[in-house]
């Protein structure tokens, strides 16, 4: 079937169907925009080795200052470690 004649045939019911596929559109959409913001926060590289314990207590994580977003500039927000 050609894409025309599928969208065609999505919208041929009355206004639920037409709103059912809007509100899927809407909610891929949002999965989409959920699974890329998850997959920037995954990609953000640390500023040192996390296995490493300095005196003091001070695991050598350094904040990384390019962000703006505490989450995304202290590696302790981001869970995981």
């Amino acid at each position: 079937m050609r894409p025309g004649a599928l969208i065609r045939l999505a919208f041929a019911g009355g206004r639920t169907d037409t709103l059912r596929v809007v509100l899927t559109a809407f909610s891929a959409m949002l999965a989409t925009l959920a699974a890329l913001a998850a997959a920037t926060v995954i990609a953000i590289p640390e500023l040192a080795n996390p296995m490493l314990t300095f005196p003091g207590g001070d695991s050598g994580l350094a904040n990384n200052d390019v962000y703006r977003s505490a989450l995304l500039r202290e590696p302790g927000l981001r869970p995981g470690w």
